[in-house]
């Protein structure tokens, strides 16, 4: 079941492109494939469904098919998240519990019982959704809602001249990033310097020659390895002067991105808050390429999604091969 909806997601992403809303992470499934920038989440409310793109507008399936690769249902409800619903749950319980007690004179002992589990019940629906914002908050979690980031575009390309089964992995590779941490953006080049799938909020001005809306991934792979070659030298420079190790650079927050001159790199967008770069296979050498990951959230990526990456590093590296490598500041 895994590797049918990897192959039909691999081929939904190489037709998809940059666009210009929000980031989104798509929901459901096993949380790979498509879709904080990326994937598609479908949306449906009540006997209908609505379909809503994730990150770069999200890929056409084949004709006559649905344009997104994983479902999640939602009441539809216009000005109000679903998230909040069990907030809701727990204020009528509340209500009705006391509304309940208020109607009766002497509450017998059994009633006062029931009555005091109820409220607990309602005050636990009630602090759920609080309880997610706090541990998304923390980084400790990924979420699904979508966000604008500043000074960014969209993208979501897979390098077309890959096999359909490196599409299927780096797919799911992309798409597990995005949707179990804060990440915004996911990169991942390959030793020859070219962009092998490219998902989430990029800096507008490296895709300055991409016409906005485009779907050609041979063109958004293109543009972004440029960028990226241009700045890998700079990159080089932020491993070796930080305290990462590895070769990784982690830079956690605005100040430290500020300070390092991370904004500078041609790839990174004005709103991106975290920085982590994890060169490929898990060693130290940048001219095997490597993956990228930024977040709009400062300290989004915690200790967890730095080993957590470093492991999806070594699969991506298998998948992507040792190649021809690229030298440094070369366009690809």
């Amino acid at each position: 079941m895994r590797d049918v909806m990897a192959r039909a997601l691999g081929a939904s992403c190489c037709g998809a492109g940059g666009g210009g809303g929000p980031v989104g992470r798509g929901g459901g499934a096993p949380r790979a494939g498509g879709g904080r920038g990326g994937g598609a989440g479908g949306r449906g409310g009540g006997a209908g469904a609505r379909a809503r793109a994730g990150a770069g507008g999200g890929g056409r399936g084949p004709p006559g098919g649905l344009d997104v690769a994983v479902f999640r249902f939602t009441l539809g409800i216009p000005g109000f998240p679903d998230e909040n619903i069990p907030s809701a749950v727990g204020a009528l319980g509340l209500a009705a519990t006391a509304a309940n007690h208020l109607s009766v004179g002497l509450v017998p002992p059994g009633m006062a019982r029931c009555e005091a589990l109820g409220v607990a019940l309602a005050l636990a629906c009630f602090g759920l959704p609080f309880l997610k914002r706090a541990v998304v908050a923390s980084g400790r979690g990924g979420t699904a809602a979508a966000r604008e980031v500043s000074g960014a575009r969209e993208v979501l390309a897979l390098d077309p001249a890959r096999a359909a089964a490196e599409h299927a992995e780096l797919a799911w590779a992309s798409y597990a990033l995005l949707r179990n941490t804060d990440a915004c953006t996911v990169l991942a080049v390959d030793p020859a310097g070219r962009v092998a799938v490219a998902r989430g909020a990029f800096a507008s001005d490296a895709l300055a020659g991409v016409p906005p809306g485009s779907r050609d991934p041979a063109a958004l792979c293109e543009a972004l390895g440029a960028a990226w070659a241009e700045g890998l030298g700079d990159l080089q420079a932020l491993a070796g002067a930080g305290d990462a190790g590895g070769g990784e650079v982690r830079l956690d927050d605005r100040l430290a991105m500020t300070a390092s001159g991370a904004y500078g790199l041609p790839l990174v967008p004005a709103g991106a808050r975290q920085l982590l770069a994890v060169p490929a296979g898990g060693r130290s050498d940048w001219g095997d390429g490597g993956l990228v990951l930024m977040s709009d959230v400062s300290e989004g990526l915690g200790t967890g999604d730095a080993a957590w990456a470093r492991a999806l590093g070594v699969k991506v590296a298998g998948a992507l091969g040792r190649g021809e490598r690229a030298a440094p500041g070369s366009a690809p």
